[in-house]
C-alpha cells in the first residue's frame, strides 16, 4: 500500500502516469445515488481526467488560434 504512517495518500508518491490513470465524475450522494448539483453535467454521462500544466497550455493555444481564424480570442 502507498499510504504513509496517517492513513493518507499523497500525490507526490505515485508517478505522473499513475496520476494520470485517475478519473473523477460530478459528485453525488452514496445513499440515495443522485447527483449533489443536478444542473450541472449530466449524471454519468460526464468524466474528467487530469492534465499536466503543459497540457493545458497546448490546449489554450489550440483554441486561440481556432478562434483568432474566427476573429475570437480567449
Amino acid at each position: 500500500a502507498r499510504y504513509r504512517s496517517d492513513g493518507r495518500y499523497y500525490a507526490i508518491d505515485f508517478t505522473l502516469a499513475e496520476i494520470k490513470t485517475l478519473r473523477a465524475s460530478e459528485r453525488f450522494n452514496h445513499q440515495t445515488g443522485k447527483p449533489i448539483y443536478p444542473n450541472r453535467f449530466p449524471f454519468n454521462q460526464s468524466a474528467f481526467h487530469l492534465v499536466t500544466f503543459e497540457e493545458e497550455l497546448e490546449f489554450i493555444a489550440g483554441l486561440n488560434k481556432a478562434n483568432i481564424d474566427n476573429n475570437r480570442e480567449v
